[in-house]
């Protein structure tokens, strides 16, 4: 758990590294996230219900779904780029430490985007 508080660290801080871009991307992902929610407001205006969901319905399902994938892309954003790095032979660097190299490769990159997501 300690190496993992590690990595998380660091990649924070190597977001933070060019602190205009990350308050652009946040400040970009909060107009997208509002456009989003303001578009399905008027298709359940228009429809009032789909089914048996109201929009209060759908804006809490909505919001468990974001906040799940945005605490999985804050923590582990690298899941998908496993099977590259496998397929490529890239992971010679990785299997030279000792650590458990599956929680290295998925630990290894955050997305910004996903911070204003988790919020």
């Amino acid at each position: 758990m300690k190496i993992l508080l590690q990595y998380w660290k660091l990649n924070f801080l190597a977001l933070m590294e060019y602190k205009l871009s990350f308050l652009i991307q946040l400040f970009s992902m909060l107009i997208n996230n509002s456009l989003f929610v303001w578009i399905w407001y008027m298709f359940f205006i228009k429809f009032e219900t789909i089914w048996w969901m109201d929009f209060w319905n759908f804006a809490i399902l909505m919001s468990i779904m974001v906040m799940v994938f945005a605490i999985i892309h804050i923590f582990f954003a690298w899941y998908y780029n496993i099977w590259v790095m496998v397929e490529d032979g890239k992971l010679d660097s990785h299997l030279l430490l000792p650590k458990n190299i599956l929680v290295r490769l998925l630990s290894n990159k955050m997305m910004i985007g996903a911070f204003w997501d988790f919020i």
